[in-house]
């Protein structure tokens, strides 16, 4: 079911904060919670991963992941694109730019300088200067760059079969 896996539906966030449950935003008791998570099927469950402190004035809760989109060329591996997003109070849990989070396009050296998103009343795509709940600009560079870029390197080396790939990151 390919439509459900689409723009992170499906996708929950359990957390137990101040002797409450959470699926989401949702404050569940404890059996409640264990019966939701009871009815999962075909579902990973692991620890949830956070963004880098840097990204918390965008959007604290969610991932706020980086896509980076390779291909090979004349054997050679290429920068294709690569962008992050970054939740917002409609997108939910999910930083997916179709369910209402952010994409911020990024050049090679990991740096944004603008969002787009989705506009909630007609549907089509408008470029924005601050995120939409946090005022924060959205402008800043990736941290650890460097390190990102040499995961996709070595990926792509232990992999020369490969010649299309997308990586995301948090």
């Amino acid at each position: 079911k390919a439509a459900e896996v689409a723009v992170g539906a499906g996708f929950y966030k359990g957390r137990f904060v101040d002797d409450s449950y959470y699926l989401n935003q949702e404050e569940l008791d404890l059996a409640q919670f264990c019966s939701r998570i009871r009815q999962l099927r075909n579902y990973l469950i692991t620890e949830f991963v956070t963004s880098h402190p840097a990204f918390d004035r965008f959007s604290a809760e969610t991932a706020n992941s980086i896509r980076y989109i390779v291909g090979r060329v004349d054997g050679k591996m290429e920068f294709l694109f690569t962008g992050i997003r970054f939740g917002t109070k409609a997108s939910g849990s999910v930083d997916n730019y179709g369910a209402g989070g952010i994409w911020c396009r990024m050049d090679a050296n990991g740096c944004f300088e603008r969002g787009e998103m989705m506009d909630p009343k007609d549907g089509k795509n408008i470029i924005i200067q601050r995120h939409p709940d946090t005022g924060a600009e959205l402008k800043g560079v990736v941290p650890h760059w460097d390190r990102v870029l040499q995961a996709v390197d070595d990926f792509c080396n232990y992999f020369p079969q490969l010649i299309y790939l997308g990586f995301d990151f948090v």
